[in-house]
């Protein structure tokens, strides 16, 4: 489990300092999902369990499932087109 974490921690150190994360023109809108969970997974339940989630999406491509899209840009060329 530990180590895991320090994986999670070491990708997300990388992706942060390596890369330039901005959101896209797109119109995100937030929606509730509905998730059963059946009594197999409960705790001496007889009955399903709803459990809501609330996902991204795109406004106007619900079909399409859950986005949430950003421009990734790298890092370096970001920093060079300040300084020029």
């Amino acid at each position: 489990m530990r180590f895991s974490i320090i994986e999670m921690k070491c990708f997300l150190y990388i992706l942060l300092t390596n890369f330039v994360f901005t959101p896209t023109d797109e119109k995100i809108i937030k929606a509730n999902v509905y998730v059963y969970v059946s009594s197999d997974h409960c705790y001496s339940l007889n009955e399903p369990l709803c459990r809501v989630l609330m996902r991204p999406y795109v406004s106007g491509k619900y079909k399409e499932g859950t986005q949430c899209p950003i421009m990734v840009k790298p890092y370096r060329d970001i920093q060079q087109a300040t300084i020029t």
